[in-house]
């Protein structure tokens, strides 16, 4: 009866210490010089190559706070978001190896979008880019592996959050939402200058493009 007792253990600590099913899933995928982990999703209502929001702002704007990022994405930029569920979020913890339970910030955006929208988010938060804060001038490409590990070790520490709900933790949104109104009032004139320039992807402006006398 004791092999068969050990076996039992064997057994259990096997289950115990096994991955969840989709950290085979996770792979780095290579954007602006960069290695970004994804998870590769192919099934209903989730196709396609998912990144952990928390994730891209610690690798390449991580001058910006995770919430500023996150207000930037969601309620500026409209791009669309996901949650992950359960079984995505226990995935991404055990590949960036964090000492939590669960994420502070459990929100994934699809690689495509972060693709399209990543130069808008280069403009808005082109001062908070990089390892100091420039990282055109300061090229790290030897260090792509130790950044991507980086980022989990950052996803761990927990930030300080300003529950007062005062002007401090609005203040940024303001001047997010200025910076994003240079930006599209740049678009605008571009679109005035070429009046005829071919729609991209067939969407409209929806009367946007002003033709001047």
């Amino acid at each position: 009866s004791t092999p068969q007792n050990s076996q039992n253990g064997q057994n259990h600590t096997k289950e115990k210490t096994s991955p969840p099913a989709l950290v085979e899933s996770i792979k780095g995928v290579w954007l602006a010089g960069k290695s970004i982990s994804c998870m590769h999703l192919n099934r209903p209502g989730r196709q396609g190559k998912f990144c952990l929001v928390e994730a891209v702002c610690k690798l390449y704007f991580n001058g910006c706070s995770v919430n500023e990022f996150l207000y930037a994405l969601e309620n500026v930029l409209k791009v669309p978001l996901v949650t992950c569920t359960d079984e995505e979020e226990k995935s991404f913890i055990y590949y960036y190896s964090l000492p939590v339970t669960v994420l502070k910030c459990n929100k994934m955006i699809n690689y495509d979008d972060l693709n399209e929208y990543f130069p808008q988010l280069s403009y808005v938060f082109r001062e908070k880019t990089g390892s100091n804060g420039d990282s055109q001038s300061n090229p790290n490409s030897t260090s792509n592996k130790s950044q991507a590990r980086g980022v989990g070790e950052d996803l761990s520490r927990k930030r300080p959050i300003n529950t007062n709900g005062g002007p401090p933790s609005k203040q940024p949104c303001r001047k997010l939402e200025a910076t994003v109104q240079r930006l599209l009032s740049q678009q605008e004139s571009q679109k005035t200058e070429y009046p005829n320039k071919p729609i991209i992807n067939g969407e409209s402006s929806g009367g946007a493009v002003i033709i001047l006398d």
